[in-house]
């Protein structure tokens, strides 16, 4: 669900990211199958693509949950943030990866890696302006 609120913050702050003339990708590790019914419920401004084998989180050293994690205080406070302001729980599917855990990567136009936000938990991720403010200084470095 976090991955889910973390692409809908995203698609809501749309024309912010759009001004930076950056190309964002979102990439889930769920099958397509699986993510059909949640792309089809917003008009995505965005690529998003499916990666159930987790080949690109692997590649990104992306860490992956315990159960234990979803019982922390901080995570479980998170979650119940998250369906304060809108957000929906689901029942998880059996083909779901519940416990791999997201980051943000950001990539100059030559494709080095100018800045990675790698999840420590289920609710971490970056705030929208730290990602558009991190943006425009990789586009002022690059202009």
């Amino acid at each position: 669900m976090a991955c889910q609120a973390h692409l809908g913050e995203v698609q809501a702050r749309w024309p912010d990211f759009a001004a930076t003339h950056a190309v964002v990708l979102g990439v889930a590790p769920s099958p397509l199958e699986v993510l059909r019914a949640y792309l089809t419920t917003t008009s995505w401004s965005f690529e998003i693509v499916c990666d159930p084998e987790r080949i690109a989180y692997r590649r990104l050293s992306l860490a992956r949950a315990r159960w234990r994690d979803y019982l922390r205080p901080k995570v479980l406070f998170g979650y119940l943030k998250i369906l304060f302001h809108g957000g929906r729980v689901k029942r998880p599917s059996g083909q779901e990866d519940l416990h791999q855990l997201g980051g943000d990567f950001l990539f100059d136009r030559s494709l080095r890696l100018r800045q990675a936000w790698r999840s420590r938990d289920p609710i971490d991720r970056p705030s929208m302006d730290e990602l558009l403010n991190a943006l425009q200084r990789v586009a002022d470095n690059n202009g």
